[in-house]
């Protein structure tokens, strides 16, 4: 628990450090992740639960659609003034 106490002393150091360097001398945010394995997996991850509300989106569109049509077929089309 100690070494990580350091390590995370030294990066808020680091990364004020950073603030205060030039534009050419300033490092992006990204430039100071570690675990990029952790990063990318987390990406990852957000993509795929993204992609699985999408779907869910385009399912419930797709059935309100076709509700939709449904009640128009069995209502307004019937009318003989629309």
């Amino acid at each position: 628990m100690e070494e990580l106490n350091n390590l995370k002393r030294k990066l808020h150091e680091f990364l004020a450090e950073n603030e205060k360097a030039t534009d050419i001398e300033m490092l992006e945010r990204d430039d100071f992740v570690i675990d990029t394995e952790r990063r990318d997996k987390l990406y990852n991850e957000g993509e795929n639960e993204c992609s699985e509300i999408r779907r869910e989106a385009d399912k419930t569109n797709l059935r309100l659609m076709l509700l939709r049509e449904r009640v128009k077929n069995s209502t307004y089309d019937l009318m003989e003034v629309q």
